[in-house]
C-alpha cells in the first residue's frame, strides 16, 4: 500500500504536491488537537472520579489508564487516600 501511495504522490506536479502537503499538515493539526482534547477529558474524568471517592482499580477500568498513570494524576490532585 505504501509503495502505491508513494508512486501516486510522485506523479503530482509541484502545485498538486504543495496542496497535498498542506492537506496533510491540516490533517495532522486536527488529529493532534483531537488527541490533546481527548487526553484532557480523560484527565478531568480521572480527577473527578478520584475526588468522588472511586478506587484506583475502578478508575483504571473506566479510563483504560494504567495504575501508574492514575496514581500520578491522584498525586496531582492531592486526593487523600
Amino acid at each position: 500500500m505504501k509503495l502505491f501511495e508513494t508512486a501516486e504522490i510522485a506523479k503530482l506536479d509541484p502545485q498538486e504536491f504543495k496542496a497535498y502537503q498542506a492537506s496533510l499538515n491540516a490533517y495532522r493539526d486536527i488529529k493532534n488537537s483531537i488527541d490533546t482534547a481527548r487526553e484532557e477529558v480523560i484527565i478531568d474524568v480521572v480527577k473527578k472520579a478520584l475526588k468522588a471517592g472511586l478506587d484506583i482499580a475502578t478508575v483504571m477500568q473506566i479510563t483504560g489508564l494504567s495504575k501508574e498513570e492514575v496514581e500520578a494524576l491522584e498525586k496531582e490532585t492531592s486526593v487523600e487516600r
